[in-house]
């Protein structure tokens, strides 16, 4: 977090840190575990999420999810409006998705009149994982909701069972999809770069900077601007 934080600074985008000892979510841990989101505020309804924390200290975690944080502190850059969570508490052995849990009680306890449905203060919560190979080959989580219907209709993305992330917290509540991208191996799909995520193989050499760049600018810009699919599952 302190190396994000060193990037935003030189960046000039102010952020803030919120802080949570585990005893909320887990009381077993008598408060001696404690996570911290970082949260850069935009101006939007549009919210953009990744996890920062890691399994294995010992991998360079590239793909998982460095290049996640990389791309959308690019994607602030382009787009000041839009807002950020990295959160943290998405690996185990901890907790697993406790900092997505915790952003989305700061969210609601923000929010006008909720009522338990999805609010249109907030547009929706794209979460990335994994999206340093691949450019704009995009997959999504088969969740039904307006925002997989608009990068359906805008972006031709495959729709998959991804594995467990954080937009599973935000579903139901928000409409929230998890979005990773993926090489063409010998005219297929490829998804190996997953199976090297927590491995000493997600390292520097396994992540794409053109990929990645492509990605920003074909596909999180684009969607930081097209018109919303309203009312598909309502």
């Amino acid at each position: 977090m302190k190396y994000i934080i060193s990037l935003l600074d030189e960046l000039n985008m102010p952020w803030e840190v919120s802080t949570i000892d585990d005893d909320y979510f887990s009381p077993e841990y008598n408060g001696q575990i404690y996570f911290h989101n970082l949260i850069v505020k935009g101006d939007s309804s549009k919210y953009f999420t990744a996890h920062y924390d890691v399994r294995n200290i010992e991998s360079q975690n590239a793909n998982d999810n460095s290049a996640s944080i990389i791309c959308l502190i690019a994607l602030k850059a382009l787009n000041p409006e839009i807002n950020l969570g990295f959160l943290d508490s998405e690996e185990v052995p901890y907790m697993g998705d406790g900092g997505s849990k915790w952003y989305r009680q700061l969210l609601r306890s923000h929010l006008n009149d909720y009522k338990g449905k999805t609010n249109r203060e907030v547009d929706y919560i794209l979460n990335l994982e994994l999206v340093g190979l691949g450019g704009k080959n995009i997959v999504i989580s088969d969740y039904h909701n307006d925002l997989s219907e608009t990068i359906k209709k805008n972006f031709n993305p495959l729709v998959k069972r991804l594995p467990p992330n954080d937009a599973w917290s935000f579903k139901g509540r928000f409409d929230s999809v998890c979005m990773s991208t993926y090489p063409i191996i010998s005219g297929e799909p490829n998804f190996e770069h997953f199976r090297k995520a927590h491995t000493l193989e997600d390292n520097l050499k396994s992540i794409r900077l053109d990929d990645m760049h492509e990605f920003v600018s074909e596909i999180l810009l684009p969607l930081t601007r097209v018109e919303m699919v309203r009312a598909v599952y309502s």
